[in-house]
Formats: C-alpha cells, sequence, structure tokens
C-alpha cells in the first residue's frame, strides 16, 4: 500500500483512474488532471472527497501540466484516447495525444523532481493491426 504521497494522476476522470482512486484516496492526496472529455470521476462519489484536487487540463498543454503537478511523489500517466471508433474518426488526433501527451508527461515530471515513481498506462490501440494476431502466427 501507498501512504502520505502525493499521486498526480493524468487521465483521472477515467475508468482505470477511479479505480486506482479508489485504492490511494483515502491515505494519500491525489491531484486528478483530466479534460473531462470521458468523466467517470464526477459521478463516482469520489470528485468532492478531502483527499483529491482536480485541475480540468489536457495533457497536450504542457506548461499547465507542469505546473499542476509540481510536489507530486507519484505520476500515473492514465490519459490518453482510446476506443477503436475514437481512433479511426480523428487517427491523427489519438496520436497526438497518445504521444505527445506522454512525453510532455515524462518531461514535466523530469522537471518536477518526480522520484518515487512513474507508472504509464496504454491502450490496445498501440498494437494496431496486430493485436489481432495469434500467438500461433506470430511463430511462423
Amino acid at each position: 500500500m501507498i501512504y502520505n504521497k502525493t499521486i498526480f494522476i493524468t487521465g483521472g476522470a477515467g475508468f482505470i483512474a477511479n479505480t486506482l482512486i479508489k485504492q490511494y484516496v483515502e491515505y494519500n492526496k491525489i491531484i486528478v488532471y483530466d479534460n473531462f472529455h470521458r468523466d467517470t470521476l464526477t459521478n463516482s462519489g469520489l470528485a468532492k472527497h478531502p483527499n483529491i484536487q482536480i485541475i480540468k487540463g489536457d495533457v497536450l498543454d504542457f506548461d499547465l501540466l507542469t505546473v499542476s503537478m509540481k510536489g507530486a511523489d507519484i505520476v500515473i500517466h492514465a490519459a490518453g484516447i482510446a476506443g477503436i471508433d475514437t481512433v479511426i474518426i480523428d487517427p491523427v488526433k489519438t496520436m497526438r495525444v497518445n504521444m505527445i501527451g506522454t512525453s510532455n508527461t515524462l518531461e514535466a515530471a523530469k522537471i518536477n523532481g518526480v522520484s518515487d515513481r512513474f507508472i504509464d498506462f496504454s491502450t490496445s490501440e498501440v498494437f494496431g493491426s496486430m493485436a489481432f494476431r495469434s500467438s500461433e502466427d506470430e511463430l511462423v
């Protein structure tokens, strides 16, 4: 278990982040950083928890991301565009958010001296057409 840390979570209003927040919110300060494009936080009962600070921001906004992360011990990067329909509609935006957003988050963590840990979540979309190949196909 993690105790007495400041945990900064990008994509903090998303499904994965909400699951993590439930595990850590009682004994840690949680900074939720999200653009709220998808929002599972507001109606989860967690949004008004005294250990949660919410910052509406985008991982593509490097300056706000960097300032918002100040004081974090741990960064959990869970922001990204997921869902095959969303990816097909705007693949360039998907690449910008998922690649540049991750780069921005890593750089902001470096600038802020985050030394405890950096945890990066990804989406199945990174596998592209390979996601549907069986392991038998890959051996051939």
